[in-house]
């Protein structure tokens, strides 16, 4: 997707590419494999969590990764 059509939210875009997902995994006879079903449900789930940093400055926000980052470096 190019950046002229990528949807202005991350979560418009990951709904647009749950989209992508579902024609990807689906057979030739419209049917979609177990394992893509579950991962397309799981992709769902996860496409509809709030985010978890709304409202949060961006000042919040780096100390939030930044602190996300030394655990896991450590």
């Amino acid at each position: 997707m190019s950046d002229l059509e990528r949807p202005p939210f991350p979560i418009e875009a990951e709904k647009a590419d749950l989209e992508k997902v579902d024609l990807e995994t689906s057979s030739g006879d419209g049917k979609a494999d177990s394992s893509g079903i579950i991962n397309i449900e799981r992709a769902r789930l996860l496409a509809n969590l709030p985010d978890p940093d709304a409202g949060k400055s961006e000042e919040e926000r780096r100390e939030i990764v930044s602190w996300l980052i030394s655990r896991l470096q450590s």
